[in-house]
């Protein structure tokens, strides 16, 4: 897992890629990047794209994070209750009620 809170108190999205130079929608200024002829130029602007969305994938890490750990949290629950065996065999039953079965 990815340790968010060390980017607490970021600079809040959005976030623009104005030509390679990163600014919140505020107007302050987050980061300039070189969009030199080392790389194409679509690579180049891929990758200043990629700085621009960070705060829109943090966001996205907590959200998926935060499901994860209550579907962890009512699985346990749920094994505790009924155990693993009648378990798989609800998981098979509505499988099969779906017509997912292989």
């Amino acid at each position: 897992m990815i340790d968010t809170s060390k980017y607490e108190g970021h600079t809040p999205a959005p976030w623009k890629n104005e030509g390679g130079n990163i600014h919140a929608t505020n107007g302050e200024h987050i980061a300039d990047t070189v969009l030199d002829m080392v790389i194409p130029q679509d690579e180049a602007y891929a990758n200043t794209q990629l700085i621009a969305d960070a705060p829109l994938f943090l966001a996205e890490v907590k959200r998926l994070s935060t499901l994860l750990n209550e579907s962890n949290h009512h699985l346990k629950l749920m094994t505790e209750r009924f155990g693993v065996d009648k378990l798989v065999e609800m998981i098979e039953w509505d499988k099969t009620r779906r017509g997912l079965n292989d």
